[in-house]
């Protein structure tokens, strides 16, 4: 999906436009990485809490989000 939003883009159009993407590594001890797990459940909690009717006649469009989150010192 995202390989066809660079596709189907015209040229010059950034993808920052339309969506957002990003990669990090964080370095953190085991209780900031559980904050951190939690604050993001908070965002899935309420992006899953929205409600297409408070939109009211407002035109829809589709997005997906995706996001993980795992220790990588398990594969070292």
């Amino acid at each position: 999906e995202l390989l066809r939003l660079v596709d189907v883009g015209e040229p010059g159009e950034k993808l920052e436009e339309e969506g957002l993407l990003s990669y990090i590594e964080m370095h953190l001890p085991q209780k900031n990485a559980e904050v951190v797990r939690e604050k993001l459940k908070e965002v899935l909690e309420y992006l899953e809490s929205l409600d297409e009717d408070e939109f009211g006649d407002e035109e829809l469009r589709k997005f997906r989000f995706t996001m993980a989150l795992y220790p990588l010192d398990r594969f070292e």
